[in-house]
């Protein structure tokens, strides 16, 4: 028979919180694991994005792609916004990537060609030429465009384009 003096069993449980005490706090998520950023720019680190500033919804911004009363005749729309079928990609990774562009402010997102300007788990975003030149518009005018996707296509799994916010030769592609 195994006898447990008072001294035993104290020493035991001093032990075992011991190692309660030692075991590491879980880790928030790394900011810079949920986005990779596009050739040239910053992390998200690098701007001071925390992970509760990339998970923040998208805001709406239909009224910044009405041409209210009526579009001047002089205007030709470049490109027509369009939701797509499968594949798809979260919405909450889409999400990351656009307040990660919207992040980057007035930097210049360029492209030339194709390019991934950002990407988060399985969802990127892409941005091309429709004019097959080299063409520039601002990171937060690049994330207002693909905001018309996040806003419009319907489901927690998403994927279409737009033109960037008031340059239709910069296309946005949100898709794995």
């Amino acid at each position: 028979m195994v006898a447990f003096t008072r001294t035993t069993i104290a020493l035991a449980i001093l032990g075992l919180l011991g190692n309660v005490a030692a075991a590491p706090a879980p880790l928030e998520a790394d900011v810079d694991k949920l986005v990779t950023p596009g050739p040239g720019l910053p992390k998200a680190s690098e701007l001071g994005l925390t992970v509760a500033d990339l998970q923040k919804p998208a805001p709406a911004v239909d009224h910044l792609f009405s041409r209210s009363p009526a579009p001047e005749k002089d205007l030709a729309k470049r490109f027509t916004p369009q939701c797509w079928g499968d594949p798809k990609c979260s919405r909450g990774a889409a999400t990351n990537c656009y307040n990660y562009l919207n992040g980057l402010g007035g930097t210049a997102c360029i492209t030339s060609g194709y390019i991934n300007m950002c990407y988060s788990s399985g969802c990127g975003w892409y941005g091309r030429s429709n004019t097959g030149g080299t063409v520039s518009s601002t990171c937060y005018n690049v994330a207002l465009g693909g905001a018309w996707v996040l806003t419009n296509c319907a489901g927690n799994y998403i994927a279409g384009a737009n033109a960037a916010y008031n340059n239709g030769n910069l296309i946005v592609e949100i898709h794995p």
